[in-house]
């Protein structure tokens, strides 16, 4: 029996249940490593367990890009042969029938930065350079959703043109708050992979991402609007360039993500199938 297991926290029940799991004659225990590079968390001992102590009990692993795989080979190297591959899947919202309120007519160029704000999500960085465009321009906005946690603190009281709703999002209010902004700003510091990434793509909203790894292998990255990771100075830099041409290039912008959701979900099932047939015949 095969048993394949999405690993998305490292709460110390996630260890212990995979523990369980291995004790069960003729189970092969298989983990969807979505972050081979954990989430940092202040989180006692008790509480949380070290991430690579619960990939240990891995028989073998599924990851959704090159970089994650060669992560797991250098700290698993004895595993090197049962790593399997498929890219992150569309998680499309188009399907979702929620009735959302729509945007007012404006002439407002909107960014978005969205999800839990942890300090690898690079929200300083946005904040620095928002700092320059504030005063550049009269016909912006940015706007912050998402849970702010207490630590790390944010120094946002000086910004201007900016909203920020500090909750954690209902599913409906995620998918308005996409559907009511222009682009989307990923500035992540650190990371393996994205899954906001994926949902805005499916709402065809082009995205703003720093020059990690795991965007810069994603199908839905767009080459002129990628900056260098910390860099807030090239953050700004792109975020100037999309609002000056933001009138002549958005649509191109949307058509070029268009292409790429469509010839990702054509190409993503070939390989789920692929990696499955590996892994039942390894």
């Amino acid at each position: 029996m095969i048993i394949i297991y999405s690993l998305n926290e490292t709460y110390i029940q996630n260890y212990y249940f995979l523990k369980a799991l291995k004790n069960i004659e003729n189970v092969s225990v298989g983990i969807t490593v979505h972050d081979v590079v954990p989430f940092s968390n202040i989180g006692p001992n008790f509480i949380f367990k070290n991430q690579d102590q619960i990939l240990s009990l891995g028989d073998f692993y599924i990851v959704h890009n090159n970089f994650s795989k060669n992560v797991l080979r250098n700290k698993f190297p004895m595993k090197k042969d049962y790593i399997f591959f498929h890219r992150f899947p569309l998680m499309d919202l188009k399907k979702y029938k929620y009735k959302i309120n729509k945007r007012k007519k404006e002439n407002i160029i909107r960014f978005l930065m969205l999800g839990v704000m942890r300090k690898e999500k690079g929200l300083e960085i946005l904040f620095k350079a928002w700092e320059k465009i504030q005063n550049e321009y009269k016909n912006v906005e940015l706007i912050i959703a998402g849970y702010i946690p207490y630590n790390p603190n944010y120094n946002y009281i000086e910004l201007k043109k900016v909203k920020i709703y500090n909750k954690y999002l209902t599913d409906e209010e995620y998918i308005e708050f996409i559907m009511n902004s222009d682009y989307i700003v990923l500035p992540y510091t650190k990371g393996t992979n994205s899954g906001i990434l994926s949902t805005v793509s499916s709402l065809l909203k082009p995205s703003i991402t720093s020059d990690l790894k795991m965007f810069l292998e994603s199908d839905f990255s767009i080459k002129n609007l990628i900056f260098k990771k910390g860099d807030s100075e090239d953050l700004y830099k792109v975020l100037k360039w999309v609002i000056d041409n933001h009138s002549k290039e958005y649509e191109n912008l949307v058509r070029k993500l268009n292409d790429k959701v469509v010839k990702y979900e054509r190409n993503f099932w070939k390989e789920v199938e692929y990696a499955y047939k590996k892994i039942c015949n390894r």
